[in-house]
């Protein structure tokens, strides 16, 4: 394997990667919609006009769930666009711009005497390389981590609700 296959996969697995992170929002922003649901299926099992402690429990963990689910909606967003400021996504440029270069390296390289001070054009291409694939990696691991955030809140916010319904039909059968 030659230096320029090995950083070109690397950068062709980040890309790869790119797409798997907008992929993989969905099933944060599937579990949010089922636990709305089921939010409003309690909701609608409880008529909280005689406060007791059932209540008192039931609007907490409510609350609760609620505000982890906003806090995951918070973490989908910034894995998903950084919020409003969007990702730095370092892309090549036009083909032709890179033809130009190899053109100025050949012209640069017959006017160097020393053989040591020659530029390659593969290494050229191998640098920026290098450069766009960190910079995703950067930007893929942040989203990866603000993904695994957003699922953490998802699950408590599902067990906060799963409790509620617990304690909802538990109430439904003692009345």
């Amino acid at each position: 394997m030659t230096d320029y296959d090995f950083y070109k996969n690397k950068f062709e697995r980040e890309l790869n990667r790119r797409n798997d992170l907008d992929s993989a929002i969905n099933n944060p922003i599937a579990g949010i919609t089922i636990i709305v649901g089921l939010i409003s299926y309690i909701l609608s099992k409880n008529d909280f006009k005689i406060w007791n402690y059932i209540d008192c429990i039931v609007s907490t963990v409510l609350v609760i769930s609620t505000i982890t689910s906003l806090i995951a909606l918070f973490y989908i967003f910034l894995s998903n666009n950084n919020l409003f400021k969007g990702f730095n996504y370092l892309n090549f440029g036009l083909l032709k711009d890179y033809r130009i270069c190899q053109k100025e390296i050949v012209e640069y390289n017959k006017k160097v005497i020393n053989e040591d001070d020659k530029k390659e054009f593969e290494s050229e291409i191998i640098d920026k390389i290098i450069s766009y694939s960190d910079n995703h990696t950067i930007i893929n691991d942040k989203r990866a981590f603000d993904l695994y955030k957003s699922r953490q809140f998802v699950v408590i916010s599902f067990i906060l609700t799963i409790f509620n319904l617990i304690i909802i039909t538990i109430n439904n059968f003692k009345i």
